[in-house]
């Protein structure tokens, strides 16, 4: 109705940009399209943080341009100290791109401090704890975010994450399974709870895991980060590998999280891992 109304090129920019990072859908369908949602909006209002913050998200996710996406976080942050999901996302930059755990949990907590109520500030301030290895404070985290909204299956990943970063497997199985069912079965969570079986030592619960992926993966889109998590945990090193590649090929949002995710501490020995995270080129000295 309005194609000067820049806020709403910014509207589209987040939801194709979250269709790619929740895996609804798939990257390369999805993100050239929030690029140039999120271009057009500046170009008509070059002051909606909106826009910058999701050309930021683009440049993180799936560009792998580190420096545009820093200069894009600034922008936003220029535009609007106060806008939440700015710092939500720069807190995955700071830590995954940059290494930088202290200062992502920093901003983890500005999130909070601007969004108090919502449960999504603290399942971000709970990842960024997890990253730093900080399990108790990521439980705790983990916990208001459940307390906020029992129906976000978010909340309940990431209670279960705190979990296995404390060794309480049962526990840990059973908030993913909350979670499992609250997303309708999302494939993230298979492919965690897959990993948690496995590090829980049942290995025919990692399998069941990983043959509904696979099967899913014939009809539906599922990233290779998915696949490779799940077929790891099934035990097929080899495929796992493969995943792997096709997750590069993808650019699956979650490959930013390979180089500290503990599930892959063992993957990590392979000189192939190694090879394929090299090829993203992240800033050195971290």
């Amino acid at each position: 109705m309005d194609p000067e109304f820049g806020l709403a090129f910014a509207g589209m920019a987040d939801s194709y940009a979250l269709l790619s990072f929740y895996e609804i859908l798939p990257p390369h369908e999805a993100m050239p399209k929030a690029k140039a949602a999120a271009q057009m909006a500046i170009q008509l209002d070059p002051s909606i943080v909106e826009a910058h913050t999701a050309l930021a998200f683009v440049n993180t996710f799936y560009t792998w341009d580190w420096r545009a996406a820093n200069d894009e976080f600034q922008k936003a942050f220029h535009c609007n100290r106060n806008y939440a999901q700015a710092y939500y996302w720069y807190c995955f930059y700071l830590q995954w791109v940059e290494g930088d755990f202290d200062a992502g949990i920093e901003v983890g907590l500005k999130g909070v401090d601007l969004e108090p109520l919502l449960p999504t500030s603290y399942t971000i301030l709970a990842l960024a704890y997890l990253n730093a290895k900080k399990y108790d404070h990521a439980l705790e985290a983990s916990q208001k975010a459940v307390e906020l909204d029992l129906h976000y299956f978010l909340s309940f990943k990431l209670l279960g994450m705190s979990l296995v970063g404390l060794n309480r497997y049962p526990e840990a199985i059973e908030a993913y399974q909350r979670s499992i069912d609250l997303s309708g079965r999302h494939p993230w969570l298979l492919a965690d709870l897959a990993l948690v079986h496995f590090l829980s030592g049942n290995h025919s619960g990692a399998r069941e895991m990983a043959e509904e992926l696979r099967t899913r993966a014939q009809k539906e889109f599922i990233s290779g980060w998915n696949l490779c998590m799940a077929a790891y945990a099934s035990n097929s090193k080899e495929q796992a590998f493969e995943f792997l590649e096709l997750a590069f090929d993808q650019r699956a949002a979650m490959m930013l999280a390979a180089r500290i995710w503990p599930s892959f501490d063992a993957m990590r020995e392979d000189p192939r891992f190694e090879k394929v995270i090299a090829r993203m080129q992240f800033p050195p000295g971290r």
